[in-house]
């Protein structure tokens, strides 16, 4: 089952995660290393080649072949979520509604607190505004702004979007849409939907369509990423084990 893909900042490779504890390089045959747990989420640092992974046992492994670090996290439940916002600080949001920012060379917490309206099961981050999107449980949909600090240099990221998602199952996965001022998301129910944020100045005409369906069966859409070049074009991973490319531009399967 995939549980997480994103294209390589670098364009040339396409990171697949999933279930059975390994992570997959797409498009220039290489295999990840077997790691000893089920790993959940990953996430690269937009400047360089690190690889971020989270399992089970709720804290944050970064691993960039050299050893990795370990962030000792305070969230008390499962770590979710991870985006890197910059080379140094990276997001968490957890299953007990917390979100966090960390220095992952000081591996300290470096912002307040912020509780979200609902488990964390999907985030994504907009790296010019340096906004966070997360999807949270009973379909709300949030965007967080990392930019505002206090007197003493403590970030205090603020929720500054809070709305139900247009889809109606639960939310799986999200992501930015890059250039068209809105988001994607996928949902338990094999759907994906395309919103705009119109709170935030981004007015556009939302729409959704089915995926990662086989006859009857539905299965869940997992995650969803950007390809980083090719304008509106995105990849989908499923419950049913496969990889689906789209142009959110004409509203089109492209590949699988």
């Amino acid at each position: 089952m995939r549980t997480d893909v994103a294209f390589f900042p670098f364009f040339r490779l396409v990171v697949i995660v999933g279930w059975i504890g390994n992570w997959l390089g797409v498009g220039v045959g290489v295999h990840g290393m077997m790691m000893m747990m089920m790993m959940i989420v990953k996430c690269f640092d937009p400047t360089s080649t690190t690889v971020s992974l989270i399992g089970k046992h709720d804290h944050d492994d970064g691993g960039d072949g050299a050893g990795g670090v370990s962030l000792p996290s305070t969230q008390n439940n499962a770590v979710s979520c991870l985006v890197a916002l910059n080379d140094t600080i990276v997001a968490s949001a957890s299953w007990n509604r917390q979100f966090c920012l960390w220095d992952v060379k000081t591996q300290k917490q470096v912002s307040t607190t912020l509780q979200l309206p609902g488990k964390a099961f999907g985030m994504d981050v907009d790296l010019p505004n340096q906004r966070v999107l997360v999807a949270t449980s009973d379909r709300r949909i949030v965007v967080v702004d990392c930019r505002q600090t206090n007197s003493g240099g403590t970030i205090q990221p603020m929720i500054v979007v809070d709305r139900e998602s247009s889809l109606k199952f639960q939310t799986r996965c999200i992501a930015f849409f890059p250039g068209r001022g809105g988001f994607a998301l996928g949902s338990v129910e094999g759907r994906v939907g395309v919103e705009f944020l119109e709170e935030l100045g981004q007015p556009g005409k939302k729409y959704a369509f089915k995926c990662h369906r086989m006859g009857d069966t539905v299965y869940p859409v997992n995650c969803i990423t950007f390809h980083p070049r090719i304008t509106d074009t995105f990849a989908t991973g499923g419950c049913d084990g496969s990889v689906v490319l789209w142009d959110g531009g004409n509203k089109k399967k492209v590949g699988f």
